[in-house]
């Protein structure tokens, strides 16, 4: 029933039409044709030998991309199975024929997947061995309804960032808030680039103060016209008074007086913490992307 073949030139028009259709399974899988057409023959050839074609009876019905800069860890660039000619379980068929596929791969190595979650690609990776590593959830908020307003505190205060002066505060708030034993710190130099930048909103960026001492930072980026909350985040010795709440309400509200009909949110999958304030706020899961490992 199934079979597996490497991609050849007979079957390219046959695999152009599964590639044009790979988004159905993960939107963020890339197009091998971007590559292929503007390679020389040669890489064309070799190209072509890193694509695995799942055939049933015959008929082209999956794929998986894989590249490796060595012999051990492998990148999926792209995979896609459509199960309409074989579907009797759609989940049960989806994990069975790809399980087949995957089995083609090259054994005692590490492939890694970076997908964008939908109804039903998450449980058909989960079926066939894969495992979730770190990811993000993106959230939305509209702005075209009431925005609640917290009164801040006395002795507290949320003032704009200045440009030349307030640097070195919110580099330190920054890598105190975001520390981890994977993570690069930032310097000055970092948070002057950053103000150099296209997306760079000036009346968004914003301190966080507790009489004389800068206590969190939070900032809007305008992102191809699209705005988005980023880099938000409170002193642990200053958490569980509700500031990070303030803060965000506060660029919430300023967005919706400047005009904007919605914003952007991103948390890490594991940051349950910042997860839940978002939604309490009134944020919106709109997408989830992760990265998955599958040992073979």
């Amino acid at each position: 029933m199934f079979k597996i073949v490497r991609l050849n030139k007979k079957l390219l028009e046959e695999f152009r039409h599964l590639q044009n259709r790979n988004i159905e399974f993960n939107e963020l899988n890339e197009d091998f044709f971007d590559v292929y057409e503007n390679s020389n023959f040669t890489q064309q050839f070799f190209l072509r030998r890193c694509i695995s074609l799942l055939l049933y009876n015959d008929i082209p019905i999956g794929y998986i991309w894989t590249s490796s800069d060595d012999n051990y860890l492998y990148s999926i660039k792209c995979l896609y199975i459509n199960t309409k000619y074989i579907i009797k379980n759609d989940i049960k068929d989806s994990i069975q024929a790809l399980d087949f596929l995957l089995n083609s791969l090259k054994k005692n190595c590490i492939y890694t997947f970076t997908c964008k979650k939908n109804e039903f690609n998450y449980i058909i990776l989960e079926g066939t061995g894969f495992k979730k590593e770190h990811g993000t959830i993106q959230l939305y908020f509209s702005l075209n309804k009431d925005v609640e307003f917290l009164s801040i505190p006395k002795g507290v205060e949320i003032v704009n960032f200045r440009k030349g002066y307030d640097e070195e505060y919110r580099c330190n708030i920054q890598n105190e808030v975001f520390k981890s034993s994977s993570r690069i710190p930032l310097t000055v130099e970092d948070i002057f680039y950053d103000e150099l930048q296209s997306y760079y909103y000036d009346p968004g960026a914003v301190l966080l103060k507790s009489g004389d001492e800068f206590i969190g930072y939070g900032q809007i980026i305008i992102d191809r016209g699209e705005p988005f909350i980023v880099n938000l985040g409170v002193l642990s010795e200053y958490r569980g008074k509700h500031y990070g709440k303030i803060l965000i309400l506060y660029l919430v509200n300023l967005l919706k007086h400047e005009g904007f009909e919605h914003v952007r949110i991103k948390v890490d999958s594991s940051n349950v913490i910042a997860f839940n304030l978002y939604s309490k706020v009134g944020f919106i899961t709109e997408s989830e992307t992760n990265l998955w490992k599958l040992k073979r």
